[in-house]
């Protein structure tokens, strides 16, 4: 089953949800040795401000900072749940491909694949003919 799910994959960044980028980023930076830019993107299609932060190996992936820019963001409730770890990013060549290969080996989508473009200025990020989809592995049943 794992083999089936195999794919060409690079992880591009783990995203942490936070109440606000300012108040977090000292300690961010500080304890993994990070550098930051100092650039804040807004995504008004997400309704969150995010910003990355790179640690001392470039092949790393980066931290993006994520920060509810309305009531309504759709990470408002993971913060009201205690905020943190929130997602890991992958870049695949061919999204298409993928889904197709997540839901042939029992995946399937939790959010379906949508432009991004709210933040296209970014280098950090998809541009309007890329796409972002949510998918989930299927876990192994206990014997």
């Amino acid at each position: 089953m794992i083999e089936s799910l195999h794919f060409e994959a690079r992880l591009h960044h783990v995203g942490f949800v936070v109440r606000s980028i300012e108040s977090e980023i000292a300690g961010f930076t500080s304890s993994i040795l990070a550098s930051w830019d100092a650039k804040i993107f807004h995504d008004p299609l997400q309704k969150v401000r995010v910003t990355f932060l790179q640690t001392p190996n470039p092949t790393d992936a980066l931290i993006e900072l994520v920060e509810p820019a309305a009531d309504d963001s759709p990470v408002e409730q993971f913060l009201r749940r205690g905020a943190g770890l929130h997602h890991l990013c992958y870049e695949i060549p061919d999204l298409d491909a993928h889904l197709d290969k997540m839901q042939a080996g029992g995946g399937g989508h939790c959010k379906a694949a949508t432009s991004r473009c709210g933040i296209r200025e970014s280098p950090h990020r998809l541009g309007c003919d890329e796409a972002e989809a949510t998918t989930r592995i299927p876990r192994k049943k206990k014997a």
